[in-house]
């Protein structure tokens, strides 16, 4: 019996006009039953836009099983469920004619299974992104209309109150803005204090230690107070932009800032911006930054750096890794520690040898390379046969011409005989330059086992001798997250790998003991 899955999808707006869960899975479950399918499973996204495929999981999962070999057959009530943009839609046929998926629209009538039903669907594909984008830019159009004459058009915003359209209406009033005289107070208290020479650290830490909140109810962050500092909103004027150029004009909402302060303000954003920048340049100097996790509250560490006097008074620069809500917010939301960088980069360097020059990373290496010999072996047969393909049809050729020359046959013939076979041999030649720049690529591989293992058993030496760039490209490649303990020492690593075919996703876990980094080292194996 065919494995037959249905996929249902609804947003919010979805569920109002009546395209609910229920109805969308009736109606898959009455077509599977009308044509004798065995539906083994309806995939469901609720309340989720199409906009994008990346987030949807019910999604993902089917993905996963179709490129498992464990589905025939997708099917949906309408073409739009799957995805509103094109190159989304054609992006998972593409996936299912690979693994030899068919897929149904019930609402269109057709299924990919036939040239007709594949041409429909790029039809109805390219349709519904139309449809999408023209709502997209008609929505577009209004805020900037609205902008130019004056009207706010944003989102929520300290300081002040958006008044709905139509309590406008219904009132006469001018301004969707309304002044929330408590907001406006902290506002004002904001850009008092910079121009008094309280930074942004200091600033969101006063803001946070008095448990004042953002419009959102949020904790204060650097970026909050930067976006503050720098929206002309508040001084009455509304910013939009058209054709790649950015407009401010007079709003029709009150000020809460004079432009008397607010120039003080953005001259010293000025000044400080390009004191900051040469500084901004050292920030690549931790290879670490978003692989650590804090202990505390199990956000992303980043790296930053303090300048401390020594004893005879020269200036020394140090490096460490803290907690980015610490960072960017205050010790009030995380008070974790920081770190030396030095002494975590030497532990986690350590312990990567140690993992990398263990049995199972070496032999999943080396299954790796075997594999793709093999793989060149069949390149190389597939590179004998097109050769001879080619050589035959140059023979075809040249007695064809011969034919002609020798009036056998008529120039119609001959002109499409001639075509037909310059076309198949440039298809070879394609084929051909495809395979020969493979088996180029393939030239520079290490195929040797022992000089593998020796690479490994030194890569600690090897990623003292890499730029900053390259330590954090090779980490990453590799590495899903670093975990310290509350006493700041390595405690666990996360790495990613993929030996195994049908094992897309392998997470293997390594504990280390607290005595000795290159001792205990236990590993599990999670697909997830």
């Amino acid at each position: 019996m065919r494995q037959v899955v249905g996929y249902v999808r609804v947003s919010t707006k979805d569920q109002i006009n009546g395209f609910s869960i229920q109805a969308q899975k009736e109606k898959i479950v009455e077509y599977c039953f009308r044509k004798g399918l065995g539906l083994q499973k309806v995939y469901v996204d609720a309340g989720i836009s199409g906009k994008s495929v990346k987030n949807r999981v019910a999604l993902q999962q089917l993905l996963l099983q179709v490129k498992k070999g464990n589905i025939e057959e997708v099917v949906v009530w309408k073409v739009n469920r799957l995805a509103r943009k094109l190159v989304d839609i054609l992006y998972i046929v593409e996936a299912f004619q690979k693994y030899g998926v068919t897929f149904t629209s019930l609402s269109e009538n057709f299924n990919s299974g036939t040239p007709q039903g594949l041409f429909t669907l790029q039809m109805l594909g390219a349709v519904s992104q139309l449809e999408r984008e023209t709502i997209l830019e008609n929505s577009r159009m209004g805020r900037r209309q609205r902008a130019k004459q004056g009207e706010y058009c944003g989102a929520r915003i300290l300081g002040y109150d958006v008044i709905p359209k139509s309590t406008c209406l219904k009132e006469g009033r001018e301004s969707n803005l309304e002044i929330n005289n408590e907001e406006a107070k902290v506002v004002q208290k904001i850009f008092h204090w910079y121009v008094n020479d309280l930074g942004y650290k200091e600033i969101v830490k006063q803001l946070n230690k008095r448990k004042i909140k953002t419009k959102y109810g949020k904790a204060f962050s650097l970026g909050s107070i930067y976006k503050i500092l720098r929206n002309v909103v508040y001084i009455g004027k509304v910013r939009f932009q058209q054709d790649g150029q950015e407009y401010i004009i007079d709003g029709k909402h009150p000020a809460i800032i004079s432009e008397e302060l607010w120039n003080i303000v953005q001259s010293k954003l000025l000044t400080k911006s390009e004191q900051f920048k040469n500084r901004n340049k050292k920030r690549n100097n931790y290879p670490l930054t978003a692989l650590l996790k804090c202990p505390i509250c199990n956000g992303h560490m980043v790296g930053t750096g303090k300048i401390l006097e020594g004893q005879q008074g020269e200036s020394k620069s140090y490096r460490y890794y803290t907690c980015s809500q610490r960072v960017n917010k205050d010790s009030t939301v995380c008070n974790a520690k920081y770190i030396t960088a030095n002494n975590i980069e030497y532990q986690v360097y350590k312990a990567i040898e140690v993992l990398l020059s263990s049995p199972p990373i070496i032999e999943g290496v080396y299954k790796k390379i075997r594999k793709s010999e093999g793989s060149s072996e069949e390149q190389r047969v597939k590179l004998n046969a097109i050769t001879k393909r080619q050589s035959d049809l140059q023979v075809k050729k040249h007695q064809l011409f011969l034919d002609f020359e020798g009036e056998k046959i008529l120039a119609g013939v001959f002109k499409q005989r001639i075509l037909k076979l310059n076309q198949e041999l440039e298809i070879l030649n394609e084929e051909k330059d495809t395979i020969m720049k493979l088996n180029y690529s393939k030239d520079y591989k290490i195929s040797s086992e022992k000089y593998i293992e020796e690479t490994f058993n030194n890569l600690y030496k090897l990623l003292k001798e890499l730029n900053h760039d390259e330590k954090r490209n090779l980490l990453s490649s590799f590495v899903r997250e670093i975990k310290v303990d509350k006493t700041l020492q390595l405690s666990q690593i996360k790495t990613k790998f993929s030996f195994d075919e049908g094992l897309e996703n392998e997470t293997i876990t390594i504990d280390f003991s607290k005595e000795d980094i290159g001792g205990k080292v236990s590993w599990e194996v999670i697909q997830e």
